[in-house]
């Protein structure tokens, strides 16, 4: 059981990684949220040990930690959206409103061009 929750910690440290070196932002919380997901994980594999008495004491702090790593997460997919927000709302205000219509409820996720370089090293965990 402990081997899974060391497979799932490092999982959500591969998905963090890797949304740190994301080519838009969208693709960044795709990641960011995956890697949150992978840290819960491991967080309750830990917790359901702990609550069975089979958590070592040099692994009792793991739960709480990776905690603290999903919230961070959490954190970095809200500035990402909101990012994302304010350049729609800004291409807005350039272009105007679209011709095609009213905007799709998910339009915030959508990336258009030249944000691609926008994402690439805002994760806390690159700096």
């Amino acid at each position: 059981m402990r081997e899974l929750g060391v497979v799932e910690k490092a999982l959500g440290d591969a998905h963090v990684k890797l949304a740190g070196g994301a080519a838009d932002p969208a693709a960044a919380i795709r990641e960011l949220r995956e890697g949150r997901d992978r840290y819960r994980r491991s967080a309750a594999l830990f917790t359901d040990m702990k609550a069975k008495g089979i958590l070592s004491e040099s692994d009792a702090q793991l739960p709480d930690a990776l905690g603290r790593l999903a919230e961070r997460c959490d954190e970095e997919v809200r500035k990402l959206e909101q990012e994302l927000d304010r350049e729609h709302t800004h291409e807005l205000e350039r272009t105007g409103p679209s011709r095609r219509g009213p905007e799709r409820s998910d339009s915030r996720f959508e990336i258009r061009e030249g944000l691609a370089e926008h994402g690439r090293g805002n994760s806390p965990w690159n700096r």
